[in-house]
């Protein structure tokens, strides 16, 4: 799923992003965008300056999921590449944060992985991690501002994703 990352902003005064299209407008009181795999609907109004404000209300997904615009972020996806892997961070509305290192060549690590977020650093036990995939998540969290995916290796040290912003 993608998102526009105007939605983020919730209300306020809009434009239609650079990469999507508006695909309806019913009158002066209702716009519909369209992003590729999400739809988003609200109202418009136009003030005295002309200029145009849109305060979106729902954003549909291509799975039929519904969130209201002012949810927190939805999805969040970000990682980094390393010689051996990459390691992914994904946060689903600020909420639940998944982090995952898929092993692609290499002798077995011993690493654990976490997350930072405010500051402090969480991690799960240190594990064997041969060629592979595998990950740890971290559920029921109220996170705001920067979190970002970490995989400390033993006598390798610790290695992160960019971070996710999230409100």
């Amino acid at each position: 799923m993608s998102v526009l990352s105007t939605l983020a902003l919730g209300i306020g005064l809009l434009a239609p992003p650079a990469n999507s299209k508006e695909v309806a407008q019913g009158g002066d009181d209702q716009v519909v965008f369209s992003d590729q795999e999400l739809l988003a609907y609200g109202d418009l109004t136009r003030t005295e300056n002309g200029k145009v404000s849109y305060s979106i209300d729902i954003v549909v997904y291509d799975d039929g999921t519904i969130i209201p615009a002012d949810a927190p972020t939805t999805l969040g996806r970000t990682n980094t590449s390393l010689s051996n892997g990459v390691l992914h961070l994904e946060t689903t509305y600020c909420q639940n944060v998944v982090v995952r290192y898929n092993k692609t060549a290499g002798n077995t690590i011993t690493r654990r992985l976490g997350y930072q977020h405010g500051g402090s650093q969480h991690f799960r036990v240190w594990q064997n991690h041969p060629i592979g995939s595998r990950s740890n998540s971290w559920n029921n969290l109220r996170l705001t501002g920067n979190v970002i995916g970490m995989m400390d290796v033993l006598g390798q040290g610790l290695f992160m994703t960019p971070p996710i912003p999230c409100r």
